[in-house]
Parts: C-alpha cells; sequence; structure tokens
C-alpha cells in the first residue's frame, strides 16, 4: 500500500525567482482584469439607472399633468445625462505626471531640449 501522508504530498517550501515572478504576474493579472470588471458593472449600472430614474420622473410628470410626451422625454434625458457622465468620468485618459527636464539639457525621444527649448515648450502646452 502506498503511504500518501500530508509530509509526501506537500509542496517545496523553496521556490526559485522565475517561479515567484510568475506568481506576482498571474495575481497582477487578476487584479487588472477584477478592476476592469469592476468598471464595467459601473458604467452598466450608471446606462441602466439613468433612464430608470429620469423616466420615473417623466412618468409621474406625464401622469399628473396629462402630456404624455413627457415620459418618453425623461427616458432620453436620462440616457443623455448617463451617456454624459460616463464619457465624463470614464472616458478622459488619465493625466500623466509631466517629466520635467533639467536646464542643462537632457536627451528624450525628441531630440535634445535645451534651457530655451524647455521654456518653449511650456509656453505652447
Amino acid at each position: 500500500m502506498i503511504n500518501r501522508s500530508n509530509a509526501a504530498w506537500t509542496r517545496p517550501k523553496y521556490t526559485t525567482h522565475r517561479a515567484e515572478l510568475a506568481q506576482r504576474s498571474r495575481e497582477e493579472a487578476a487584479e487588472n482584469r477584477a478592476e476592469g470588471l469592476e468598471t464595467g458593472w459601473t458604467v452598466f449600472g450608471y446606462m441602466v439607472s439613468g433612464p430608470i430614474a429620469y423616466g420615473l420622473i417623466g412618468w409621474l410628470l406625464a401622469r399628473f399633468t396629462h402630456l404624455q410626451f413627457l415620459f418618453p422625454a425623461g427616458l432620453l434625458i436620462g440616457v443623455a445625462v448617463s451617456v454624459g457622465y460616463v464619457i465624463y468620468r470614464y472616458g478622459r485618459p488619465e493625466k500623466q505626471p509631466d517629466k520635467q527636464p533639467d536646464k542643462r539639457g537632457t536627451q528624450t525621444q525628441q531630440g535634445t531640449h535645451t534651457q530655451q527649448g524647455v521654456q518653449a515648450e511650456r509656453i505652447y502646452r
């Protein structure tokens, strides 16, 4: 009979550097997927809740005023507000920190920057 005690089937306590990097990479990829899913569900919630909320307001106003066009108008306003808010919140690129070259002149992707070039670049931003 084969002895399958816990000691025989445990992983070794040491790991290689490559294994640690692979594990860290898998964990970071899982976190990025989770962040993307969270954003997607948030956008979905905004896109559903806007027409429902404004449609409800339009329906109530239409019911009290007997103007039936207020319900579809409320739905359309809800869609417009939702789309606008999603674009405002998620459509803008994130701000990147400005890399300030030193005054002596540094080599960048665009070429050599001198003090005058840096000042001119700041003016045109």
